[in-house]
């Protein structure tokens, strides 16, 4: 286990880093769709805090609501999807399209994390495989969706874009196997996390960039 204070300065890394993603946001010029990404956002800080607190020891062993330190990867997917609808913008592809699109899978997900453990239980093997499989089939959806527009003939940039979301949310999928396993605290969530928001603000600044 690392000291506490390296646990607090990768969790205010961490925070800095979705403060970064979230200022990509302010471009959207859908408002609703803008504010939806700003509270995905908002989530992602609400789980380091959290952690923070449980890291600080200003709270007991059990306690940090286990289901809600995985609530983040709620907020991971509709910022994934809008950057890879920023990246192609495909005429046929609506805000409310995209939105009706994701919105099954954060139900789902979502769903599934309030109806988990109580605070101070411990999530069964059941219920994370559940979880797991949920954010993993849209894990592979989101990357299957990135190596397809790859092949297509886009600026290079855009194609950069693709490759490092496919790869920063395939990572991701890492997760999901030692959720499965009960690891709920590693450092490596936290670097892996950082990665996917860091290809999400990137795509975003891209799709500003790149002249489509």
């Amino acid at each position: 286990m690392a000291p506490v204070g390296w646990h607090l300065f990768t969790l205010g890394l961490a925070c800095g880093v979705a403060l970064l993603m979230m200022a990509a946001f302010l471009d959207v010029s859908r408002r609703w769709l803008r504010w939806l990404l700003l509270a995905s956002g908002l989530l992602m800080i609400g789980r380091y805090v959290l952690m923070a607190v449980y890291a600080i020891g200003r709270a007991e062993a059990g306690w940090g609501l286990p289901p809600l330190w995985v609530a983040s990867r709620v907020g991971l997917m509709l910022p994934g999807a809008v950057a890879i609808d920023q990246l192609i913008r495909h005429p046929a592809m609506t805000p409310r399209k995209l939105l009706g699109w994701v919105a099954p899978w954060v139900c789902l997900s979502g769903g599934l994390i309030l109806a988990g453990p109580g605070p101070w239980a411990n999530p069964s093997a059941s219920w994370r495989l559940r979880l797991v499989g949920i954010e993993g089939a849209f894990i592979l959806m989101l990357v299957g969706l990135c190596g397809l527009l790859f092949r297509k003939p886009v600026a290079k940039p855009i194609k950069l874009s693709l490759l490092a979301l496919a790869l920063a949310y395939g990572c991701l999928a890492l997760d999901g196997l030692l959720l499965a396993r009960a690891g709920w605290y590693l450092h490596a969530f936290l670097y892996r996390e950082m990665i996917a928001l860091l290809a999400v603000w990137a795509a975003f600044r891209t799709a500003q960039t790149a002249g489509v």
